[in-house]
This record gives structure tokens, sequence and C-alpha cells, in this order.
């Protein structure tokens, strides 16, 4: 990719041509326009640019914050390309929401050259700088990033704020609340009003166990600044893990109005449907479809989640309708497939199809078990498990979820499926261990021989398979490979064939890799777990098709 190679996207002829000569004018070789969205995306989709110019506001549904948030998602820019934003006006609620996506920049219009060109060198600068940590960022390593970081400062006079904010979200992800007081402190001693170390000092009080002291702090930043995400989202956390679902939803809605995003609306929606709030769950995903139908933003998992309403509300057969006529929306995305699947499970039990209800549970637990779905598409296939009468599996599948969650407490919407299938919520928490430094990602600590599973013997066979997943999967969370490897090892040697322990597997595998480089005989394990799964889903299609699943004898080294 050429640093020099540049995108501008909008759609008055006159300020193409005006954004194109200033950005010749400062060096740039190479300037391509677009005059909406969707051309925008397909030139990213084919070509590689170093800075995309992008205006707030078109005539179409689509936003430029929602090709900002495409184009990061699906990365068709790389971590060092500069991302900038462009508005004719900017009031409060458009500066916050267009924060959410977090661009590089947002530049006001008119364009005048010698305003607008150092904003856009000072973004290009300061995106090259902090390549590594972005690259680091996208990849999910904190401890990659802190060592970036790190290196920056080193490099530096002294740390600048953007460095101690990095470092402060990096050590936030680490757990080490300590170190986070003390940078956060630091750079208020810089700066006397910074919103986002005052967020991580609310969030470290929480973590400590002052819940209700971060409650105080939270609701002052966000009476002072009602455009504060962070502050809302923080405020949200602490409410649904007390149990406070009203106060949660109140707290999500307020969001929703400041800053009118999809995924603000989504999480309204979501929270309502869980505290049976029906109507406003509906009111909520009806919004959503019609207003990002013009955008490739939409989601097939809104039109899941209306269908899962309309079967609570007792409209199975408007759920099915409504299934059925967005099935293509969700064809490439098996997590839309799951929920709809799901959806109509509980339609067919409601109709006293029991046989139909089990053939579309299955089918969605077998596409959750391919992947790793978000929490809220695992709790509704469950449900829909539950429903059909596949309570062993759809058990699984909650403890599997919870136990993978990074706040241990059962969630609200947990809460409602085991509730509506007459389980306690309690006996699927885990006991929380205390927040430690954990090690840098690429240095595993190594399981002691006296602790690993292997070495337990006969114990381990009456321990439960369960047992070994969720203690993989808090190894896993404190970066300890290693550890995470043994038990789920363990587990592969009594269940070798069960789904969800095979995913397990292929979590722990994969972040192993992730955090540590590519191993042949790792990604070999993967493969072969992942064809595994293939081989146990119905019918004769195949994700990966033309490669063999072998069963093992032993469990993978």
């Amino acid at each position: 990719m050429s640093p020099r190679t540049a995108l501008v996207v909008d759609e008055q002829a006159l300020v193409r041509k005006a954004l194109k000569d200033l950005l010749h004018s400062i060096g740039f070789e190479t300037v391509q326009t677009a005059q909406d969205p969707l051309r925008a995306i397909q030139m990213m989709e084919s070509e590689t640019f170093g800075l995309v110019l992008c205006e707030v506001r078109f005539r179409s549904r689509m936003t430029g914050c929602e090709v900002l948030e495409y184009a990061r998602a699906r990365r068709l820019i790389a971590p060092s390309a500069t991302f900038v934003l462009l508005a004719a006006a900017a009031d409060r609620s458009l500066v916050a929401t267009s924060r959410e996506w977090q661009p590089d920049a947002l530049l006001l219009k008119p364009v005048v050259p010698a305003m607008m060109a150092p904003r856009i060198d000072q973004a290009l600068q300061r995106r090259a700088a902090f390549a590594p940590v972005h690259e680091a960022s996208q990849q999910g390593n904190p401890a990659r990033v802190l060592d970036c970081v790190d290196q920056l400062i080193e490099q530096s006079n002294g740390p600048t704020l953007e460095m101690l904010r990095w470092r402060t979200q990096s050590l936030l992800d680490l757990g080490r609340v300590e170190q986070v007081r003390d940078v956060c402190n630091q750079a208020l001693g810089i700066k006397a009003s910074l919103p986002w170390a005052e967020l991580a000092l609310a969030r470290c009080d929480h973590e400590d166990g002052r819940s209700e002291q971060a409650c105080e702090q939270l609701g002052r930043m966000v009476r002072l600044n009602p455009y504060l995400g962070g502050a809302y989202d923080l405020l949200v956390e602490i409410h649904q893990q007390a149990g406070r679902a009203t106060q949660a939803l109140e707290v999500a809605q307020a969001a929703a109005s400041a800053l009118a995003t999809a995924r603000r609306l989504r999480t309204v929606g979501e929270m309502a449907y869980a505290k049976g709030d029906l109507a406003l769950a509906e009111s909520c995903y009806v919004d959503l479809i019609q207003t990002t139908s013009g955008s490739l933003t939409r989601s097939g998992l809104d039109v899941g989640m209306l269908g899962q309403v309309l079967v609570t509300q007792g409209q199975a057969e408007k759920a099915i309708q409504l299934v059925a006529r967005s099935s293509a929306r969700m064809a490439d995305d098996p997590d839309s497939q799951a929920l709809a699947a799901a959806v109509i499970a509980q339609a067919h039990t409601a109709r006293g199809d029991g046989e139909a209800a089990q053939d579309f549970a299955r089918k969605a637990l077998t596409l959750t078990a391919t992947h790793s779905p978000p929490q809220a598409v695992a709790m509704l296939v469950a449900q829909g498990a539950f429903a059909a009468g596949l309570k062993d599996e759809a058990t699984a599948l909650v403890r599997e979820t919870i136990a993978a969650a990074p706040i241990t407490a059962v969630g609200a919407l947990a809460r409602k499926v085991l509730a509506d299938a007459g389980l306690k919520p309690e006996a699927f928490t885990r006991a929380t261990p205390p927040l430690a430094p954990a090690p840098p990602a690429r240095i595993a600590q190594p399981v002691s021989e006296a602790s690993s599973p292997a070495a337990q013997g006969q114990g381990d066979r009456e321990r439960p398979v369960s047992a070994d997943l969720d203690a993989a999967i808090d190894a896993l969370h404190q970066a300890r490979f290693d550890e995470a490897r043994a038990h789920v090892d363990q587990a592969l040697r009594r269940l070798p064939a069960n789904p969800l322990v095979l995913m397990t597997a292929v979590q722990v595998y994969m972040m192993s890799m992730h955090a540590r480089g590519f191993d042949p005989d790792t990604a070999r394990e993967v493969r072969r777990c992942l064809g595994e799964v293939d081989r146990q889903i119905p019918g004769t299609q195949r994700v990966f098709a033309g490669r063999a699943s072998t069963s093992p004898s032993t469990s993978p080294v």
C-alpha cells in the first residue's frame, strides 16, 4: 500500500475536486473519488488507500460513520491507514456519534487549504506513529499493545496523552487495576479534565468492589457530558451485574437518545426483550430494520430478534413468515441463520409440532458449534433448544457461553432464558479469580506437573468435562496458554467428538497461535477439530469440502 494514495468520498463534485487538489498539493500521488458510500466501499474492496476523506451525511441512508465502521470491521483499510470524516456543520451530537467509531479526525467544511492541510497531515503522522499499536489492537492482543506503547514512550521525550490513553486501555484489558490508577493519575496531572481517564478510574472502582462509588462518578460524568458513550456503557454493565434490569435499560435508552447509532438501539432492543418489555423491543427492531435497509451495515440478526419477540408474544405464524422473507439476507451469516432456526424451533413448539421443533433446534445448535457466536445468539439458540425439549444440549451451550464471557455474572438475557427453562442462574456462575497482573501474551505461564490436568490421573475421570472447559477458558483469558491447552487436551481425551469440546479446543489453539505465532502442528489440530465438527453436520454439504476428518485415538500433542 502506498501511503500517498487517497480516496475522497463526497456527493458534491466541487468538494471532491477541491479536496483532490488539496491532497495533490500536500504530496499525494494518486487521489481517487467516489460520490456515494457504496461506490467507496467497492473501491476499498479492490484497491488500497493510505487516506480516506469521507463526508458524514449523504442523501442515501448510509452515513460516513457507517462507511468507517464497515471498512474497519472488514479490514478494507490497513491499520496504518488514516480515516478522516468531513462535516458541513458539527453539533455536539454529531461529534459524539462520530467519535463512537474513532475516526482519526473530524474536519469541518468548506475546504480551506490553509486550515485543513495541517489537520490532515497531523492525522496522517499520528496514525503512522501508532500503526503497530492499532495493528495489535485489531488483533485483540492487549499485551502486544502495551509493548508497542512502551516502545513509543521510550523513543519519545515523554509520554503523550494519547500514549497514556492507549496504555490505560491495554492495562485494563489485562486486569492490572493498580497500574491503571497510576497511569490515569499521571495523565490527569498533565491535563485536569480527561473523560477517558476519569472513566478508567470509575472502572477501577467497580473492579475493586466499589461499584456504588463508580456509579456516582459515572452519573456526574453523563450529567456534565450527556454524549459520553463509555460512561453509559459502564453504567449499564454495573447495573446488569447487580441485577438492576430497570436501571440498566433506562441508562441504555438515555445513551441511544443522545448517541443515535444502530449499535445502541440494538442494545436497547436486547435489554428490553430480556426485561420483558416486548413492545419496546419490537419498536427497536422494527426501527432498525427500516433505518438500515439501504445500508451495508444492516444485520440479519435484527430480523431474527424481531422474530424472537414475535414468538414470545405468541405470534408464531408471523415470526415464521418474517424469517422466511428474510432468508436471503441471512445466507452468508451463520449467526443470523442460527437465530432464525431457533425462532422457528420455538414457533413449531407453539404449534405443537415437536419433531419439526427438534429438527430446527438441532440445526441452530450445529451452526453455533462451528464458531463462537455472540452471547445473545448463543443464549437464544439455547432457548430454542430448551423449548424443543433438548435440555442437555441447551444446558451445555448455556454453561459454555457463560464460562467464555468476560463478565462472570449471569446477564439479564441469560437469566431470562434460564428462568424460562426452570433453572436457577446461580448454578451457572463461576468463581472469579482475583485480578492479578497477567503475563505478556507472548510469554506463556507454564503449568506445573503437579497441577496439570494430565497429571491428575484417575481423579480427572470423576471431574466433569465442563470443568475442564471452564478452566481452559479461564486460563485463556489470563493468557496462560499452556494451561489452557492442557485442560482442553484433557477434555478431548474424554470426549473426542463432542462439538462443544472441539470448538473450545479450536478457540484455545487459535488464540495460542495468535499470541505466539503460527505453528504447523497446532494448525493441523485446528483443521482436524473443525473437520470433525463439519462431519457431524446433517446433510451432504460440507464447509471443508474435500478435507478428510479423522477421529483421534489419542489427544493432540
